[in-house]
């Protein structure tokens, strides 16, 4: 078990022990048994009897979530140990367990409609505090709400879901890639954890070999990676054909409460700002000092200015961060200083998230290096947790969840109000040129990278619609298409057609786009919070995280005066980012 520097573990902070955690689990399954018992048919009989079910309901998925992040951080924690692999897996059949019981619930409360629910609330008040979630309900499930076919969809869903595991087992667990030899250190062993920092090595010929080794490693088994990718896509396809969407986008964008156009408008801006994002890219050729070699993708990881020593230890990120983070005002930064005894910065890489149990403090995990990249990333998950924090206090379970995109610009926020803050503090050019250029980096990874990848994902799941098998030459041959139209002619795409297969969020289907959208939304955000000093901006903002999922995310902006669908985000984000080269 995975020790932090300040509390004991985390795993004690959800149950004391193993055993604590079988008796919670026993706990969960028979009050659900009970729960079934009780109140099948009779779920809509009454006001009363409606707010006895709802809030017995939501205990049930309390402790079912506390069960199922212990089994899933002991396993995070520990990967390599059997008894925290069947602990998940147990963790995982306990959660289907609890939902397959409770189905009963979700077929009576699609039988009664907001306006007879908000005639029992005029009777029952307490039911008020759940009118958010039947209104996720009802908004779900207008499409396929039928008991039989959600049943053959969870059986769907649970046989499907082996296409994201084994593509996940193959990449972090068992692909192996050849050792390189550094010309000071000698031989290197080459793994998922130090690939990206190797590719920053300012040794050219050095980082070639790396990338050698690394797409090499990819390529070995790209055959299997793409039937996994296309089992994944058809099984959303045939979910969302017997939903009744026309296609798993539109099953998508239904589930986010948003509109198809946005997505289409976001490919539309990245592509028409391609042009400044190549602009970068050539200088980046320039300095690189190699007249007429193209671009490489071991290149684009190089600084283009030289790294500061300037490191960062876990005591000192607690005192950027709170100094950073002073325009959202006094009580998220105390909140902040909380979050650093939450924290497991040793843990396995690529281990890098936020979990999170309702009415306990969230959890970082990371693998923090001092380093000027660790303390963002830092920033980021913490933006994550405090989201999660401030939506556990103002909101009951069923509205605590964050969405996607308000949830990415929590994050991003911090980001961007960190690197504004290290700018302001740089001590001489070197160091505020090596931040304006990491700024830069971190702009075009978030917004020009995942567009590419959200129309990549696009094009994808047409081609399954038209018939298409997802072929590893078909896949390389869109991806190194993209490649070639957001990183310009001078790009050798073609050498790195079979990089989509490292980007696991493309089993998470159509969730590369909130990406782009947030990182300009949180650009603009953090500007303007940090020039103006926070206030009233920063009391909007706060409102707007507080709220959790208690309504639609374009409903959550407009709290901060954003408008999802209208865009103006962009044109502001890219204007700062033009301006940093």
């Amino acid at each position: 078990m995975t020790k932090n520097l300040y509390m004991p573990s985390v795993l004690e902070a959800i149950y004391p022990n193993v055993a604590a955690w079988d008796a919670a689990m026993a706990r969960v399954q028979a009050k659900t048994e009970g729960f079934k018992a009780e109140f099948e048919d009779v779920v809509c009989e009454s006001p009363a009897k409606l707010w006895e079910v709802l809030r017995q309901f939501e205990r049930i998925l309390i402790e079912v979530e506390s069960v199922f992040v212990y089994g899933q951080l002991g396993f995070d924690l520990n990967p390599d140990s059997d008894e925290s692999a069947q602990r998940f897996a147990r963790a995982e059949e306990n959660s289907l367990y609890v939902e397959e019981l409770t189905s009963f619930l979700l077929d009576e409360l699609l039988q009664i409609d907001m306006a007879q629910f908000d005639a029992f609330t005029a009777e029952q008040p307490e039911l008020v505090r759940y009118r958010p979630f039947l209104l996720r309900v009802n908004h779900a499930w207008t499409h396929g709400g039928a008991p039989e076919l959600r049943s053959a969809l969870a059986a769907l869903d649970s046989v499907g879901q082996h296409f994201e595991e084994s593509a996940k087992t193959l990449l972090l667990r068992e692909l192996k890639f050849v050792p390189v030899e550094h010309p000071d250190n000698g031989t290197v062993t080459l793994t998922w954890s130090n690939y990206r920092t190797l590719l920053s090595d300012p040794d050219r010929a050095f980082r070639q070999r790396v990338a050698q080794s690394f797409l090499g490693g990819l390529h070995q088994h790209v055959e299997t990676l793409s039937s996994l990718y296309h089992g994944y896509v058809k099984k959303e396809q045939q979910a969302a054909n017997l939903r009744g969407f026309t296609s798993s986008f539109e099953a998508a964008m239904h589930r986010d409460q948003v509109e198809g156009e946005l997505y289409d408008h976001l490919l539309e801006v990245a592509r028409k700002h391609a042009p400044a994002f190549q602009a970068s890219l050539e200088l980046r050729r320039q300095r690189r000092g190699e007249a007429g070699d193209a671009l490489r993708w071991y290149d684009l990881f190089a600084p283009l200015a030289p790294a500061v020593s300037r490191t960062y230890t876990l005591k000192d990120a607690e005192q950027v961060l709170t100094a950073a983070l002073q325009p959202l005002g006094p009580e998220y930064v105390q909140y902040v200083r909380e979050s650093f005894t939450h924290i497991v910065p040793d843990a396995p890489m690529p281990t890098v998230y936020t979990t999170n149990v309702y009415a306990r403090r969230p959890v970082v995990l990371m693998n923090y290096r001092n380093t000027v990249d660790s303390l963002l990333t830092l920033a980021h998950e913490l933006g994550h947790a405090l989201h999660l924090r401030l939506a556990n206090r103002r909101q009951p379970f069923f509205a605590a969840e964050a969405s996607v995109i308000p949830s990415e610009i929590a994050a991003l926020t911090n980001e961007w109000l960190v690197l504004l803050h290290l700018l302001d503090m740089a001590t001489d050019e070197e160091e505020r040129s090596y931040l304006t250029t990491l700024a830069v980096e971190k702009f075009q990874t978030a917004f020009f990278r995942q567009a590419l990848l959200a129309e990549f994902e696009r094009h994808v799941h047409d081609q399954i619609e038209e018939g298409a098998f997802l072929t590893a030459p078909l896949l390389g041959e869109l991806y190194s298409t993209l490649l070639a139209t957001y990183y310009g002619e001078e790009f050798a795409a073609a050498e790195a057609a079979d990089d989509w297969v490292r980007v696991t969020n493309l089993y998470e289907c159509f969730t590369t786009y909130t990406a782009p959208i947030a990182s300009c939304i949180a650009v603009t955000l953090a500007s303007s919070l940090h020039q103006e000093g926070g206030l009233p901006l920063a009391d909007r903002y706060l409102q707007m995280l507080a709220k959790g999922n208690s309504l639609p995310p374009a409903d959550l902006l407009q709290i901060i005066g954003v408008d999802l669908m209208q865009g103006d985000y962009y044109k502001q984000a890219l204007e700062a980012y033009k301006s940093l080269f």
